[in-house]
Formats: structure tokens, sequence, C-alpha cells
């Protein structure tokens, strides 16, 4: 179980990565809780943030191909509508 709020979890991130927060949501990894929390940094990186749900630790930062990010946003305008 979580330890650690999300907000705390988003501080977390920001701390170790100054950027925007995008999303951020729980998260099962192999069996454990944690927070993936994605940011866009001042250079238009998009970073998944992997924090640990019980301890509030980094446990791995992601750099997203763009090009999926561009799908995802993409994907999301064609189904609002």
């Amino acid at each position: 179980m979580a330890k650690i709020s999300m907000d705390e979890a988003m501080q977390a991130a920001l701390a170790r990565v100054p950027a925007n927060v995008l999303k951020s949501q729980p998260e099962d990894e192999n069996g454990y809780l944690v927070y993936g929390i994605e940011v866009v940094s001042s250079d238009r990186s998009v970073i998944d943030v992997k924090v640990d749900a019980g301890t509030g630790a980094i446990l791995a930062l992601e750099k997203d191909d763009a090009a999926d990010h561009e799908e995802e946003k993409h994907y999301e305008k064609e189904s609002e509508s």
C-alpha cells in the first residue's frame, strides 16, 4: 500500500527533474506499487519518473521517445471527437 501521497510523489519527481507534470498515476511494477509521473523538461523532453509509493525514492527515469508521445497526443485528440 502507498505510504506517500501522489502529491508527495510529484514533489519528489520534480526535486529530481526540474520540469512540469503532464500526468501522474499509480502503477504496478512487478507487483510493487509505484507512481508514474510524466514530466516535460525545459528542453521539451518528456521523462517518465517512477517513484516508490512506500518510500518516495526515485526508482527510474525513462526518457520517452518524442514520436511515441506525439502518437499518444494524436490518439487522445481523435478519441475526444
